[in-house]
C-alpha cells in the first residue's frame, strides 16, 4: 500500500494506513487524511486527497467537496422527516408537528382553570357578579374553542414546502 507508514512507539510497531507526514531535521509527524479522502492523501485538508469518499466529488485542482444529498433528492428522508446535511452524508430528524401545539394547548387550558378559580372567589363575595362573569367565562371559553376548532390555527397538516427549490 502506497501511504503504510509504520512507527515504533514505546517499543511497538504501529502502522498507520491513509497517512501524510510533515518532516524536518528534528521531527517526524504523522497524521490521518482528511474523512474526504478514499483511498490516500499528499497533504492536509481535502484539497489533497487522491481520490474522494463515498459522499463527496472531486473538482480539478480544489480537491474533494461534499455533496449536499438533501438537494439532491427530495426523497432522502421519508414521511415527516427533514434532511439535515452532514460531511460525507446526511441525517434524517423527526419533525415534532405536535410538540409545540400540546404547550398552547396546555397553556390556554391553564388559563381557562384560572378564570374559573376568579370566578370562584367571587362567587363568595357576591352571587350576582359571580353569575355574570362565570357566563362571560363560559362564553369566552366556547368562542375560543370554536374559533380553533374552525380555523386553521391548529392546522395538524405539515407545511413542508417553506423553502421551494429555486
Amino acid at each position: 500500500m502506497e501511504n503504510l507508514k509504520e512507527v515504533i512507539v514505546h517499543g511497538k510497531k504501529i502502522s498507520w494506513v491513509l497517512m501524510q507526514e510533515v518532516k524536518d531535521e528534528n521531527k517526524l509527524l504523522c497524521s490521518q487524511c482528511h474523512a474526504a479522502c478514499n483511498s490516500s492523501c499528499n497533504g492536509a485538508g481535502p484539497k489533497n486527497c487522491v481520490t474522494c469518499a463515498e459522499g463527496w466529488y472531486m473538482v480539478e485542482e480544489q480537491g474533494c467537496f461534499d455533496i449536499n444529498e438533501c438537494l439532491e433528492s427530495d426523497e432522502s428522508c421519508p414521511g415527516n422527516q427533514f434532511c439535515v446535511n452532514k460531511e460525507g452524508g446526511y441525517t434524517c430528524l423527526d419533525s415534532d408537528l405536535l410538540g409545540r401545539k400540546k404547550q398552547e394547548n396546555l397553556a390556554r387550558y391553564a388559563t381557562y382553570l384560572g378564570l374559573c378559580i376568579a370566578t370562584c372567589i367571587i362567587l363568595q363575595r357576591n352571587i350576582y357578579a359571580a353569575s355574570v362573569i362565570g357566563i362571560l367565562v363560559a362564553t369566552y371559553i366556547s368562542v375560543s374553542e370554536y374559533m380553533i376548532a374552525h380555523s386553521n390555527i391548529q392546522d395538524t397538516t405539515a407545511n413542508m414546502n417553506v423553502l421551494k427549490p429555486s
